[in-house]
This record gives structure tokens, sequence and C-alpha cells, in this order.
């Protein structure tokens, strides 16, 4: 009798270790639904910080709609990079704003802009991080959550650690399952209300990256006194001045650099260079 439990036993080790490993099942787990629920709708905050080395890439083939079994991707293919941490606020992510890096894609004259902000920084001492804000929107019956208008599949998740993935065609024919790991530190995870006000009490919430502009030029004419001639440190630029009024309704206007008359630039700035 003991011969037979012990023959059972193993084959039914070497069934399971046979069975093809399926990352869209076997990394399921447990998920807090009314936790996620709670910072939907802003009943509690959290901060959590991306496990990079704990990244897992999957690759299969699909071929007239139908699909193959999946591969772990090793090597150089890199995966798609997630942010870097979630910090998640009155049912919002707030992301620092950081310019554009190409000089199209800004707001009208940003740069100029920004030497007359940082001159307001230092006569004032602003030290108010700016953030673009996004509704974290959960979806329990998909196990989904949408994080800066990305949608995360929920694999597991908790008030400490969250495991998500995204799904995307990479070809024609070549689909990609990426897996995120999240944390949150020990210490954050038990934070309450007023500790949660107290992190984000330096943060201001903006919509769009053009809000963020349209707020600095307010704040800068205040400091001046509603003069709207922001006169510019001849140390850090060869510009004479910044319109504020004037910058202010040509990007309301919705104006690109390249439809500003020589008159306009010399109106914003005392020059045409």
């Amino acid at each position: 009798m003991k011969k037979i439990y012990l023959a059972l036993t193993l084959a039914a080790v070497l069934t399971a270790c046979s069975e093809e490993f399926n990352p869209d099942v076997d990394y399921k787990g447990e998920i807090e639904d009314n936790y996620l629920t709670q910072l939907e709708k802003g009943e509690t905050a959290a901060v959590f910080r991306y496990n990079s080395l704990e990244t897992r890439v999957y690759s299969r083939t699909v071929v007239d709609s139908v699909a193959g079994k999946w591969s772990e991707v090793t090597g150089t293919v890199a995966p798609m990079t997630p942010p870097d941490h979630f910090d998640i606020y009155q049912g919002k992510s707030w992301i620092p704003y950081v310019p554009a890096p190409d000089r199209k894609d800004q707001i009208l004259f940003e740069p100029e802009i920004k030497i007359a902000w940082e001159e307001y920084i230092s006569k004032t001492g602003f030290d108010t991080t700016e953030c673009i804000v996004y509704p974290v929107i959960y979806n329990a019956e998909a196990q989904q959550i949408e994080i800066t208008k990305v949608k995360y599949t929920i694999e597991r998740a908790n008030n400490h650690r969250w495991l998500l993935s995204i799904n995307k065609m990479e070809s024609s024919n070549e689909e990609i399952k990426n897996l995120y790991t999240y944390y949150q530190p020990e210490d954050m995870g038990g934070w309450n209300t007023e500790k949660w006000d107290e992190y984000f009490g330096k943060h201001q919430g903006f919509e769009t990256p053009q809000d963020i502009i349209l707020n600095r030029i307010d704040l800068m004419k205040i400091l001046n006194k509603d003069n709207p001639i922001w006169k510019y440190n001849p140390k850090n630029t060869d510009l004479r001045y910044l319109n504020l009024d004037l910058i202010k309704e040509l990007i309301l206007q919705g104006k690109t650099e390249d439809e500003i008359t020589s008159n306009e630039r010399i109106a914003l700035f005392g020059t045409v260079d």
C-alpha cells in the first residue's frame, strides 16, 4: 500500500512539472477590492514604487487570431518602461511636471518664461511641486486600474504590493506581456489622513502643462505688483523683459512660435533676436 501511495505522489509531481507555465493564470492572486476602491474614491492615499528587478516579459505568436504558448523573454530585450512610482492622493495620480524635451512640444516660449520663473523662485522661496493630475479609475469587474491614462491589468494587489501587467501586440503576429511589481514602503502603508495631507501639502495639481505655465505667469505678475513687464536679470539672458499679459494672451490663443510676428517678439521681449 505504501509503495502504491509513493508511486501516485511521484506521478502527481511529474505531471505538475510537465504542465506549461501560463503567466495569464499563474501570476493571479488576491486583489483587495476595498482598498483599491478607497484609492479611487480618495478615501486613502498611497505611494507605490516600481521594482525593476522583478519585471518579467513574455512573448507568444498569434496567427489568425490563434495564440501560441507564452515563453519568457530574457537577455537584451527591454520591457516597456512604466513610471518609477505612483503617487495617489484624493483619487488622483500626481506626476511632477517636467517640460517636454522638444521645444515644439512645449508651451509657447516656455524656456523664456522659465528664466523669469527661476527668478521668481529665488525671490519668493517657492518650493511647491507642480504636478499634472489624472483620475485613478478602478474597474473591479475587469480587474483593471487606470493610472496616468494607462490601463493595467491587476494580477494581485493589496496596500503593500501590486503586480500589474500590460499586453500589447509587438507586431502583427507577436504579443508581448509585461509584468510590473510595485511596492509601498512599510512605514507609509500605515499612514493616516493627517500624515498623507502633510506629505502632499506642498504638491499643487493641474490638469495640463498649459495650466501650470499660466499659473506661473499669474504669480509672477502678482509679485511684480500687477506690472505686466517682468524685467529680466541681464546676467541670465540677452532678452530685456517679458510681457506677461501679452504672452498669456498668445498662449490662450493657441499661437505657435512660427506664427509670432517680429513686432510681437519686440513687444514680448524687447528684442527680435
